[in-house]
């Protein structure tokens, strides 16, 4: 299974004035390393959790058939396309039930037509997900507050790692994302 990020979110989680009042930062010459801070946690907090913050789209591909397939990156908004590859060309697939009441959201497949064994991938699925929409206002405190402690760790350790020196994620930042994690995906 293959995950690839399509459409990346259109605004951040937390933006650049809320992480600088957060580490107390009043200059504006590290900007562009404070933004790939910013970005690179809350990036981290969704693969951590499961969730998607703000509203993006995916895509699965897959070497064969399942028949319930958890979909990371939740809560999953729409299927966007379905298609299988045979007889050297992809086809669309509609013999599938999308339940996205299940934490993760789920597809289960009904029928399974043949698929061309010697390509890679076999199966495309694209979807948008986004848990809260967009603004920043609308991302709970602790998650916003989550993503700024892990910023703000890779702001104070900005050194190489070695195996003298390996810095685990910060406490808060476990503790928090843990109240949202939403399992494990499955095959």
């Amino acid at each position: 299974m293959a995950l690839t990020l399509l459409n990346p979110p259109t605004e951040q989680v937390v933006s650049l004035a809320e992480y600088k009042e957060h580490i107390r930062v009043t200059t504006d010459y590290e900007d562009t390393l404070h933004a790939l801070y910013i970005q690179t946690a809350t990036s981290i907090f969704e693969s951590y959790t499961g969730l998607a913050l703000r509203e993006q789209q995916w895509r699965i591909t897959l070497d064969d058939w399942f028949d319930k397939l958890q979909l990371p990156r939740n809560p999953v908004i729409s299927i966007d396309r379905f298609e299988y590859y045979h007889d050297d060309e992809w086809h669309p697939y509609t013999a599938y039930v999308f339940n996205d009441t299940e934490r993760p959201a789920t597809l289960l497949t009904l029928d399974t037509p043949a698929l061309d064994y010697y390509s890679s991938p076999k199966i495309a699925i694209e979807y948008t997900s986004g848990q809260f929409g967009s603004g920043s206002g609308a991302i709970e405190d602790t998650i916003k507050f989550a993503i700024m402690t892990l910023a703000a760790h890779f702001n104070e350790h900005r050194e190489a790692f070695t195996t003298e020196k390996l810095e685990a994620l910060p406490f808060t930042f476990t503790a928090i994302a843990n109240l949202y994690k939403i399992g494990v995906f499955e095959l």
